[in-house]
């Protein structure tokens, strides 16, 4: 039996992706942050579109589903954009060559830098070229152009830029940005939701595998990384960062023995509670789910470093 389980409810997604109330491209890159692509295919009905990184990713997913697949990042190669039916985004003129290759009909996306400067287009001019580019290839259609907020607080900014770039574009090209608060309040025809649609969805529990009532001042974890108070109970649980429950957790309160008690130490195999009240070996303890989130690292870290010897299950997926 596995000790550490991490439950994902695929309904709570479908909620999340629901309240939106526009059309959704559902980010599905890195297996769904790590959920697993059980997630993405029980979201169909409620999804237009999914989104990957790669088209290595997007040849996984289009096992699992017929809705159009957007590969995000540069085109590296035509080939696998061809074989899976994926729908690439092109970031310059470069890419459109690439596709030009394929030579079947292949609707596209252009990105749009807006300032997150990672990559995409970047002047009124080089856009132009861009879309004649495409227009020289009868099997490339234009359907979509994208962007992405790199900041909420420099959102004014960023929509003077995206607006200059829009007055480039064909007529009746559909518009998508990630799904920021900002976001909501625009008229963009899609949103692309990524991290947002897995919250709340996902509870991590484990076991108490060991208990102990050391004398305060006795160390414990490598490097005696945590000096025991008076009146504290340890509560050694399975899971440690080979499992992805990383040092950064430390401090981070779970759900145990009745109430919120941090994570004092975090081994290779094992982590370590500091409680005041008592637990018991078999006890269940609760991670993520039914305590705040995480404060020393980041939900996306959290997610994506699920691994080792974690079990999930899935509820909602049918």
């Amino acid at each position: 039996m596995k000790e550490l389980v991490c439950e994902v409810d695929c309904a709570r997604v479908a909620r999340n992706i629901v309240e939106y109330g526009k059309p959704v491209v559902l980010m599905a890159k890195a297996d769904c942050y790590g959920l697993g692509l059980t997630v993405a295919a029980a979201q169909a009905k409620y999804v237009a579109a999914y989104g990957v990184a790669f088209a290595e990713e997007g040849k996984t997913l289009r096992a699992l589903t017929d809705k159009p697949i957007l590969v995000t990042t540069p085109v590296w190669t035509a080939d696998e954009i061809a074989r899976y039916a994926l729908t690439p985004v092109v970031h310059g003129v470069e890419d459109v060559r690439k596709l030009a290759t394929i030579g079947a009909d292949c609707a596209v996306h252009i990105k749009l830098d807006t300032g997150m400067g990672r990559y995409g287009v970047r002047s009124a001019n080089e856009l132009r070229e861009v879309v004649r580019e495409i227009a020289r290839n009868p099997h490339l259609r234009p359907v979509a152009a994208c962007t992405h907020y790199a900041a909420e607080a420099d959102y004014v900014e960023q929509n003077k830029r995206l607006l200059t770039f829009l007055r480039e574009l064909p007529r009746d090209i559909a518009v998508h940005t990630q799904a920021s608060s900002t976001a909501r309040k625009k008229g963009f025809d899609l949103l692309r939701i990524g991290l947002d649609a897995y919250r709340g969805c996902v509870r991590l529990a484990t076991r108490v595998i060991a208990v102990h009532r050391p004398k305060a001042g006795e160390r414990l974890g490598y490097d005696g990384e945590y000096t025991v108070k008076a009146g504290e109970t340890v509560a050694v649980l399975a899971g440690g960062y080979a499992d992805g429950i990383g040092k950064r957790l430390k401090g981070h309160l779970i759900w145990i023995g009745g109430r919120l008690a941090p994570i004092v130490a975090v081994c290779m195999d094992v982590c370590f509670v500091a409680t005041d009240r008592p637990c018991a070996v078999g006890d269940e303890a609760v991670i993520l789910g039914e305590s705040p989130d995480p404060t020393g690292q980041s939900l996306y870290e959290t997610y994506t470093g699920l691994h080792g010897r974690v079990a999930f299950a899935y509820r909602g997926a049918e």
